[in-house]
């Protein structure tokens, strides 16, 4: 990058006092330097006066040689809460993941947008990134490469989601310089026509292409674009092929109003020039799975060109633009949040011209925009840091307590305080973006039942409720299985028995194993009475005979929340195909010595059952079942995103439902996902707050009770 020593052409004063401030402080020919250079190149990009004059002043900030209070009081307090903005970014500097996987990245991207209180901090930030890659070549190979590879970690990214392209683009090749050297110079020479000349070219094309569009009479916007080299090494690496076999170094892409124009404009370019056949795209009749429409083909162009055409409708492009099909979204592998992306766009003051992949226009912010941003858009998460420095994500308003979970699910069942930032903060203590946390345990420390109550505030994620629930619901199974133990013992001894079939008195009860029997009977579920009842049967019991309904001949069975005809002592059971909750209109059928089985009045089964043997069946109601739970499913379907799972979860634990199994399964060529709740529940109102809740999950398409 070439530097200039003449002054920055800005009439604003705080420009003048800026500039006058540099100079009073003599920091030399190099240190105001690599400041002029930053605010040169953030000159084309937000052009107001103080983002300008705090890019001129971070390099000295950074280096000691200013302080914010000299900055506030020489120049402005605005632009030294600019320079504070930028200047957060590198409190980071030592946090990043290893190997820059692909969702530690994402995260730390995601929280550098959400702890830079205005976004012009950002720009400013990425504006001297680039300057650091343009003096970098005086560095060791190995800090040079570093330096790449965070710019296209992070840095690079972060330039799209704003929708600075060309800033974008500048920071990829440079840093593919230090990270692929061998692969930056391979394409340097293969592009045989410098950047200038392409762009001449380009210019070009544009203008025959649309004389050719109005004398055909369609109204077209007609722009075109060179690619840069990281895009082509980076389409080479994924794709495996050769730069001979990249079709698209030059590129025009044409908007137009209605879809129709868009074959006769796709006519008329083929008409000018002679279509490369196998790379024609056709994604408005068969849109891609995130919902992007577009014509692309290739076609040589003058000289023998070989140079890529899209066609689109205005509103095919909004879609690209802003919506589901975005540019940062699906080139970075997807992500939510795109709302708050558009505002920041609408921030940047940006002229009309195209990228190398996207358009990127744009017009000054309305008044208050930066409020918003900050306290509405910013609103759904936290980004926080391990002392490592893995990044972890947040609802907004979560605690110091649902960090430790989310760090572990031990690290979060030991956890007796917490550091933000080195100072000790409570557990309850909503955590804010970009601190760095610490969970403090006790070797043998376990959770404590005031996690739990809402009042308190421990814990905000379903997630790490649920680790709790499970924590004290295993620790009563063992409790519960013991009592269980001694009272079997106990009427086994007293009845005379020498032994006792476990498994056929779990079956009996409708029970799967004989560590459920005693769970059960230790929890009260059954009684001393029932078990009794059973163990001291006839050696062989009088089979009932169901000729007709004879229910004095059922034998009792474990208290149920069901009355028959009055009665709660008779063997009932609950099918297994509708798995009827308390609340939900229910029907008893008398089964061929299995008692009596209950069913939702709705249950498809029910009513076949009912058409062959109409006597068996038998009106039953719901009895006191307060503090019992009962087993349910909950069918999922959504369009696959990440974080679906854990957002849907959350959910459903937010209604204090204990999830028991997920079963997930993903559709890659429809991008959608389904999803099954195997769930806890104490009613059937219990389960439709639950569904409700889920339904109104972005990306979820429906949400129902498995029937």
């Amino acid at each position: 990058m070439a530097f200039t020593s003449q002054p920055l052409h800005a009439d604003a004063e705080v420009m003048r006092r800026a500039a006058a401030l540099i100079e009073t402080h003599d920091l030399g020919p190099a240190g105001g330097a690599h400041g002029r250079a930053a605010a040169e190149t953030l000159a084309g990009i937000a052009p107001d006066p103080e983002a300008l004059a705090a890019a001129l002043l971070l390099p000295a900030l950074e280096d000691g040689c200013l302080d914010l209070g000299t900055i506030e009081k020489r120049v402005g307090t605005e632009t030294a809460r600019l320079v504070a903005s930028a200047a957060r970014i590198a409190v980071l500097k030592d946090y990043r993941p290893l190997g820059h996987e692909h969702g530690e990245t994402r995260r730390l991207r995601d929280m550098l947008l959400a702890i830079v209180e205005d976004p012009r901090g950002l720009l400013i930030r990425l504006a001297d990134q680039l300057v650091r890659l343009g003096i970098a070549s005086t560095l060791d190979a190995a800090t040079r490469r570093r330096l790449g590879e965070d710019t296209l970690a992070v840095f690079a990214p972060l330039a799209g989601r704003l929708g600075v392209w060309q800033l974008k683009w500048q920071l990829e090749d440079a840093s593919l310089r230090y990270v692929e050297p061998a692969g930056f110079d391979q394409i340097s020479k293969a592009l045989k026509r410098p950047q200038p000349e392409r762009e001449r070219y380009i210019a070009r094309v544009v203008t025959d292409l649309r004389r050719e569009l109005s004398v055909a009479g369609i109204p077209a916007k007609v722009t075109g674009r060179s690619k840069h080299a990281y895009s082509i090494w980076n389409k080479m690496r994924h794709k495996g092929i050769g730069f001979d076999q990249v079709h698209d170094l030059l590129a025009v892409r044409i908007l137009v109003n209605q879809i129709a124009d868009c074959y006769a404009a796709l006519g008329q370019v083929h008409g000018l020039w002679r279509q490369v056949r196998e790379e024609f795209d056709d994604y408005i009749a068969k849109p891609k799975a995130n919902g992007y429409r577009s014509l692309h083909t290739a076609v040589l162009g003058p000289d023998d060109q070989v140079m890529e055409v899209q066609v689109r409708t205005h509103a095919m492009h909004r879609d690209a633009e802003l919506g589901v099909a975005a540019h940062w979204r699906y080139k970075e592998g997807g992500g939510a949040g795109g709302d708050w992306i558009t505002w920041l766009k609408g921030f940047l003051a940006a002229d009309d011209t195209d990228d190398s992949d996207s358009g990127a226009g744009g017009t000054i912010a309305p008044e208050g925009i930066l409020e918003h941003v900050r306290t509405e858009a910013l609103r759904a998460h936290v980004y926080v840091l391990t002392p490592k420095g893995r990044v972890i994500e947040l609802p907004h308003g979560a605690t110091a307590l649902d960090f430790a979970y989310a760090v572990h699910t031990e690290v979060g069942h030991r956890c007796r305080g917490a550091k933000a930032d080195g100072a000790m903060v409570p557990l309850a203590e909503p955590l804010q973006s970009g601190q760095v946390i610490e969970a403090m345990t006790a070797r043998h420390g376990t959770p404590s039942r005031d996690w739990l109550n809402p009042a308190r505030g421990f814990l905000k994620t379903g997630a790490a409720r649920a680790k709790v629930r499970h924590w004290f619901k295993v620790r009563d199974h063992d409790r519960h299985l013991s009592a269980g133990r001694v009272l079997l013992e106990r009427e086994r001894r007293r009845l005379g028995l020498a032994e006792v079939d476990m498994a056929a008195t779990a079956r009996h009860f409708g029970l799967k194993t004989p560590h459920d029997l005693l769970a059960a009977l230790g929890r009260g579920d059954l009684s001393p009475g029932q078990i009794e009842h059973w163990l001291g049967r006839p050696a062989s019991p009088p089979a009932a005979s169901l000729s007709s309904p004879c229910l004095e001949r059922l034998r009792p069975a474990p208290a149920m929340p069901v009355e028959v005809l009055g009665i709660n002592n008779l063997l009932t059971r609950f099918a297994g195909c509708c798995k009827p909750v308390p609340d939900d209109p229910i029907r008893g059928y008398i089964t061929q010595g299995q008692g009596i089985t209950i069913h939702r009045l709705e249950c498809a089964n029910l009513g076949r059952l009912a058409e062959g043997r109409p006597d068996r069946l038998i009106d039953v109601a719901w009895g006191l079942h307060r503090g019992r739970c009962y087993r349910a499913e909950i069918m999922v379907d959504a369009d696959d995103r990440r974080g679906l799972l854990r957002d849907v979860s959350d959910a459903v634990t937010g209604e204090h439902i204990e999830i028991l199994a997920v079963n997930t399964h993903s559709d890659r060529s429809t991008e959608t996902a389904r999803m099954t709740f195997v769930v806890e529940i104490e009613s059937a109102e219990q389960l439709d707050r639950a569904i409700r809740r889920v339904t109104s999950v972005p990306a979820v398409l429906r949400a129902s009770r498995k029937r």
